[in-house]
């Protein structure tokens, strides 16, 4: 999709002046649209238009007349639109008026996302970021820009035409530092239309003037926007700037609640993420303002702050259901673990990645788990001792992701969490890089366990290891056997396509409900005779074509196989992850930063042959 139809640029602000400031002549029409949460009518004319003579004067027969048309309200509009892609998007805001408005409400909520977490080259990236800061620098009230001229920044004459409306009220998703990093690219792509060299694009000058458009636009979306529902304060490599130094220069920043517009735009904050060096007056200030937030995500620090930095804000939310906690939390344990620890008793989900210095005592009163989900590819997999404080006989645990090093002494406590959970478990996903004798006995117990106690699973995926271990494979046979519920089935490692019968078995075995297999490696030895008998008893046994990513060993006949079966409509080739799986299993899928993205999914890590 082209920016400009993202965020109409003024070629299009030309076209639909005259719709746009209609509407805008009409501001309380425009908030009761918006405030709408029933449907309206048409109104009585229009309904006697549509309701014409639906006789048939030829035949004589009067057929049933049609009912009249209801329009919907915006807001039920925004909440469908939400769901629409940024192409749908921009040709909904052509339909009419209503539409309109509820489409850019959605494509201006959250528009740096959109850039910077979109798979765009290099030009048009910037392209994008240039339309869209035009748009926001247009809206600055006239004190402003004479401070950006001030400071050495020439606008071009259309940056001083107001938009037809102002797009910095639909902002509902604050980065810091996706906004930092566009207003450092558009400032530099000024400067290298207006001739400068790389030495005075680099200039402290000119880092100052990219400062300034950050601050004001930052301003500006803190006094204009409705509400702002999620707050990102971390991460901020994408702008090139060190946290520590961008907060430090912004002591506005620092003390929130004094910003014009800050305690009636963040208290409906429902997701906030910080490092552990944003400044402790900061969270002082949110939490003061901010007590519904749901999500808190807490990336530590190595050499600054810790988790109790944070720990005024977790002790102010009255909603928080899913905790995150990623890196070094800095030894928190102080006279306030054990309050900290009731405050935190009613999540249901739970995130640590390579969580260092944690003190997992915080979790002993956590028996409302419902999503646990452990990252750490550190040889001691130190994250996985939550297991160690978690009642496993409290908990009904519905999904569970283990992407981790080391498994071995806390399979025990695993098992017994799988045990627990038991009808309850919907979702097991589990790789570890060491393949030893202890993994091979814990695969096995975890594996007895499902098949026993999991009948309700609908998303499998286990390192199945059967070197010089028979039961493995009648242990998984089981778990096919006694999960019919089945929907996604992931195998790690090649070891299955060592043995003949038992990959002929496997593909006469999956559960009558599968709809997607993954398998990230097919030996370069697998003969082509058997893998198309496997794909034969797959297509016999579940009679429909099933869905399929798996990762050939490079071989030739490999492709060729599993293309003629694509071909002929028995198997479908697609990338199976959170978007493709979750949907259609009716699965929330949790929103995670792209840079932690590659963790966040289904694919393993890649197992060596």
């Amino acid at each position: 999709m082209e920016q400009s139809e993202t965020i109409l640029p003024y070629a299009n602000y030309v076209q639909l002046k005259n719709d746009i400031q209609d509407l805008e002549r009409q501001p309380p029409m425009v908030e009761m649209l918006v405030g709408q949460t029933d449907v309206s009518t048409l109104t009585d004319t229009s309904i006697q238009a549509m309701q014409h003579d639906t006789r048939d004067f030829e035949t004589g027969i009067e057929y049933e007349k049609i009912p009249p048309i209801r329009f919907l309200s915006t807001e039920t509009l925004i909440k469908i639109f939400k769901f629409l892609c940024y192409e749908d998007l921009s040709s909904c805001i052509l339909v009419n008026k209503s539409w309109w408005y509820a489409a850019i409400h959605v494509l201006w909520s959250e528009p740096f996302e959109f850039i910077f977490e979109g798979d765009f080259k290099s030009e048009t990236k910037q392209e994008k970021i240039f339309s869209l800061m035009r748009v926001y620098v247009s809206c600055f009230k006239d004190d402003v820009k004479n401070k950006l001229l001030e400071s050495g920044i020439s606008l071009p004459s259309e940056y001083f035409l107001r938009p037809a409306y102002n797009y910095a009220s639909f902002l509902q998703n604050l980065d810091v530092g996706f906004l930092y990093s566009a207003c450092r690219e558009w400032r530099q792509w000024l400067c290298r239309q207006e001739g400068q060299s790389f030495t005075q694009i680099m200039s402290d000058t000119v880092k100052y003037q990219q400062f300034l458009v950050y601050r004001e636009i930052f301003k500006m979306f803190v006094r204009t926007s409705r509400a702002i529902k999620k707050f990102y304060l971390d991460e901020l490599e994408y702008s090139g700037f060190q946290c520590f130094d961008l907060l430090s220069m912004d002591s506005e920043l620092q003390y929130l609640t004094s910003l014009p517009g800050a305690t009636n735009c963040f208290p409906e904050l429902t997701y906030f993420s910080c490092d552990g060096c944003v400044p402790r007056e900061l969270v002082r200030c949110l939490s003061e303002i901010c007590h519904n937030i749901e999500h808190l995500s807490f990336h530590g620090c190595v050499n600054m702050g810790g988790l109790s930095g944070i720990f005024p804000l977790i002790l102010s939310q009255k909603k928080l259901r899913h905790l995150t906690l990623i890196g070094n939390m800095g030894y928190c344990k102080t006279p306030e673990l054990t309050i900290v620890s009731e405050a935190i008793k009613n999540i249901e989900h739970l995130t640590l990645v390579g969580t260092v210095h944690l003190e997992m005592e915080l979790f002993t009163n956590c028996h409302n788990i419902k999503y646990l989900e452990l990252y750490d590819e550190n040889m001691d997999s130190n994250t996985c001792r939550v297991l160690n404080f978690i009642d496993a006989s409290s908990v009904k645990i519905e999904r569970i992701t283990l992407r981790i090093f080391y498994i071995d002494q806390f399979v025990n406590k695993l098992v017994e969490i799988i045990k627990n959970s038991n009808t309850s478990l919907q979702m097991v996903d589990i790789e570890w890089r060491i393949q030893s004798n202890e993994c091979i006995s814990g695969t096995n117990r975890i594996l007895r366990n499902i098949a026993l106690c999991c009948p309700n699973l609908l998303i499998l995926k286990v390192p199945i290891l059967l070197y010089y271990n028979q039961e493995a494979f009648i242990l998984f046979t089981k778990v096919l056997h006694a999960c019919q519920e089945l929907i996604y089935l992931g195998i790690t490692g090649p070891s299955i396509f060592r043995y003949q019968n038992y990959l002929l078995e496997f593909g006469s075995d999956l559960p009558p409900k599968l709809e997607f297999l993954y398998y990230d490696t097919i030996p370069k030895y697998c003969e082509e005779s058997v893998l198309c008998e496997f794909f034969s008893n797959i297509v016999k046994n579940l009679g429909k074509a099933i869905s399929i990513e798996w990762n050939p060993f490079n071989q030739e006949y490999h492709n060729r196989i599993i293309k003629e079966y694509a071909d002929s409509g028995n198997v479908i080739l697609k990338k199976l992850n959170e978007e493709s799986v979750f949907s259609y299993v009716g699965f929330e899928q949790f929103y995670y930063r792209k840079s932690l993205r590659g963790k966040f999914n289904l694919h393993p890590t890649k197992l060596d042959n």
